[in-house]
C-alpha cells in the first residue's frame, strides 16, 4: 500500500503549521518535537522530512540530519535544497568523499550554482595552499 504524500487530517495540518511557526521563531527543538511523530505517519512527504532534517542540523544532531536529508534526496532526487543539506551535513562530519559523491550525483541530474561556487572556493583555497607551500 502506497502511503499518501499529503498531510490529510486537520489535527496533523494544524501541528504542521504550528511547527512552521516555531521554526520561523527559531524554536528548533520545539519544531522537531512536533515533526518527529509526523515523520512516521507521512514517511513519503519530502517537505516535512526536509524541515525535520534542517531542524536536526540546527540542533547539532548531524547524523540525524544526514539520515533525513538522504531520505529526502531519495524521494526528490532533483531537490537542490535536500542535496545541499546532505552535502553540508556530510562535510561537517568530515565525510568528504560522501559529500563529493552527493555533489556529483546531483550535478548528474540537475544543476546547482551553489555547487559551482563551492568547487570554485575549494579550488581557490587549494591554489592558495599550494602557493604558500612554495614560499
Amino acid at each position: 500500500m502506497k502511503k499518501n504524500n499529503y498531510i490529510k487530517s486537520r489535527i496533523d495540518k494544524a501541528e504542521y503549521e504550528k511547527a512552521l511557526e516555531l521554526r520561523d521563531a527559531g524554536k528548533f527543538q520545539e519544531t522537531f518535537n512536533i515533526l518527529e511523530p509526523l515523520l512516521t505517519k507521512y514517511s513519503q512527504n519530502a517537505g516535512l522530512i526536509i524541515i525535520a532534517a534542517d531542524m536536526s542540523y540546527e540542533l547539532g544532531n548531524i547524523e540525524k540530519a544526514i539520515e533525513l536529508f538522504k531520505q529526502t534526496v531519495s524521494l526528490k532526487p532533483k531537490s537542490e535544497t535536500a542535496s545541499l543539506g546532505l552535502f553540508h551535513s556530510l562535510w561537517k562530519m568530515k565525510r568528504f568523499d560522501e559529500a563529493f559523491e552527493e555533489m556529483k550525483r546531483f550535478m548528474s541530474v540537475s544543476y546547482s550554482q551553489d555547487y559551482v561556487e563551492i568547487v570554485r572556493e575549494i579550488n581557490r583555497k587549494s591554489d592558495q595552499r599550494g602557493r604558500n607551500e612554495n614560499i
